[in-house]
């Protein structure tokens, strides 16, 4: 009789510690792995990233070489045993070989699903580039922001905001779900256009542009601004700025507008899928300053500089 007592102990012992053993090895930890990538841009004209769950930064590189340096993190959550395997599901691909420098981030399996929402990877970029080369963004999920850039750039996005600050080139912003932010040091021509979200423009005061702003469920707001011939109402407006000889169009659906002459906080804080619906049947005009006067006076990637570092984080 002892010997089963002792018998059982013993397998239910042997149970418990199985168990507890396979439970801990599924359990997953928060991994992090950064590459880094140096691409001669020579010859090249523009450079295309396109990302699908993560931030992407972008700014100057201060490189007179022409070289472009680029940082892509992938985070990831890997069972607790397998921390020493690379991030699986998710690949980091560069394309040298035309014209147009292509970055892009491919998933494969099931790691990741726009509708599902399932996710066991996130990349994020921090891309420095010369000052003479052009810019696209195309992002899925996450924000896109960008600094000093003297060159034409363009941004598009789904879930996510878009900040950009000083950028001196053409200026083209879309997203569907988040708010465009940017302090505008001088402007060739800007486009802006969100849907579910607000739009904000400063450091406006010495930009020479022809301004249209429209919304649907929102408002209009102007501060510290010159127009020197302007038509407004509360969820539109048009006018001049210095001598109007570029173009300023902003335009969203479910959010508000504001133009300020002065910088304005570029604050990442904000919740981009929270949306505040704002329906203002009060057709009130907005209340605007006017100036009656008219005029105002790489191609290949080095090998040896790829870098990977690996960081863990038990969740």
């Amino acid at each position: 009789m002892k010997a089963k007592i002792l018998l059982s102990i013993t397998l239910g012992l042997f149970i418990l510690t199985f168990v507890t053993g396979c439970q801990y090895l599924k359990k997953r930890v928060e991994k992090i792995e950064k590459s880094e990538y140096t691409i001669n841009s020579k010859g090249k004209f523009r450079i295309e990233i396109e990302n699908v769950n993560g931030d992407v930064d972008v700014i100057p590189s201060g490189d007179t070489t022409g070289m472009i340096y680029i940082t892509a993190e992938k985070i990831g959550n890997v069972k607790i045993n397998e921390q020493d395997k690379p991030i699986e599901g998710v690949d980091i691909k560069i394309d040298t070989t035309d014209e147009i420098i292509k970055v892009s981030t491919e998933y494969h399996g099931t790691t990741f699903s726009l509708f599902s929402g399932k996710k066991t990877a996130t990349v994020n970029y921090t891309v420095k580039i010369p000052a003479s080369l052009k810019i696209v963004v195309n992002s899925t999920n996450g924000k896109i922001s960008a600094g000093k850039l003297q060159a034409d750039s363009r941004f598009e996005n789904v879930n996510g905001s878009i900040y950009v600050n000083g950028c001196t080139g053409t200026l083209d912003m879309e997203t569907v779900n988040g708010s465009i932010k940017a302090n505008v040091d001088s402007t060739k021509g800007l486009v802006a256009e969100t849907v579910n979200g607000s739009i904000d423009i400063g450091n406006l005061k010495n930009a020479d542009a022809n301004v249209e702003a429209s919304c649907v469920h929102g408002k209009v707001k102007v501060e510290n601004l010159n127009f020197s011939t302007v038509t407004s109402e509360k969820k539109n407006l048009t006018g001049k700025l210095g001598n109007g000889k570029n173009i300023i169009r902003l335009s969203t659906v479910n959010g508000s507008i504001h133009l300020d002459g002065n910088y304005i906080s570029l604050s990442k804080k904000e919740n981009d899928l929270n949306f505040k619906f704002e329906f203002d049947d009060n057709d009130e005009p907005v209340k605007i300053e006017i100036n009656h006067d008219e005029e105002k006076k790489g191609s290949e990637i080095q090998k040896d500089s790829i870098k990977a570092k690996d960081s863990v984080k038990t969740k």
